[in-house]
């Protein structure tokens, strides 16, 4: 083998190496995460549409877990429309108690979510006739769909369209604000029978 052939086989080797790194580290991460993470449940008001394209899956609504009024930051904080921004979740609610815009801002031992800032509602003073400079703040959460198996989405479907039906997405938050979404329950019951 010539040395100008060797150097190409090396350089096509790295290459690879390098392309694939990424996606088998991305894989590798969810697989076996670093730390456990924890279940948190979003209500959630949801409907299965048939996209033949795409499959089954179920659209979800999150408007109250995507809609915040924050205790201590309830005013405009200057983001703008579409801007990444960090969410922090208090686990026992679920509920988003901070929007910061940078991960190092994220108070340690605290979950997150990557979000995007939409905008900033706010309040109206019924009295006075004018806005306040309080208000709520709009994010949206990095999950809105849910796809499930082609056999179950109709018995799905049957049942999110009872009158009191309540569904819930699960799912699994972990300290280097990776998630991953666990499952749809409806009525109580797991839809992919975790």
């Amino acid at each position: 083998m010539k040395r100008s052939d060797l150097i190409r086989l090396v350089c096509y080797l790295a290459a690879v190496a390098l392309i694939l790194f990424h996606p088998v580290r991305t894989i590798l991460r969810f697989s076996f995460p670093a730390s456990k993470g924890v279940e948190v449940r979003f209500r959630v008001t949801a409907y299965d549409p048939y996209d033949p394209m795409r499959g089954r899956y179920v659209r979800l609504n999150l408007r109250d877990a995507s809609r915040v009024r924050l205790p201590k930051k309830n005013r405009d904080l200057g983001f703008r429309s579409g801007q990444p921004v960090f969410a922090v979740l208090d686990i026992k609610g679920p509920a988003i108690i901070d929007l910061v815009a940078e991960r190092k801002e994220v108070p340690p031992g605290k979950f997150f979510l990557p979000v995007r800032y939409q905008w900033f509602n706010r309040d109206w003073d019924q009295k006075k006739k004018t806005l306040l400079k309080t208000g709520i703040h709009t994010v949206k959460l990095p999950f809105e769909r849910f796809y499930l198996n082609e056999k179950k989405a109709p018995e799905v479907e049957r049942l999110l369209q009872q009158r009191n039906s309540k569904a819930e997405l699960s799912v699994i938050i972990f300290r280097d604000g990776v998630y991953r979404v666990h499952d749809l329950i409806v009525n109580g019951q797991y839809v992919r029978g975790h």
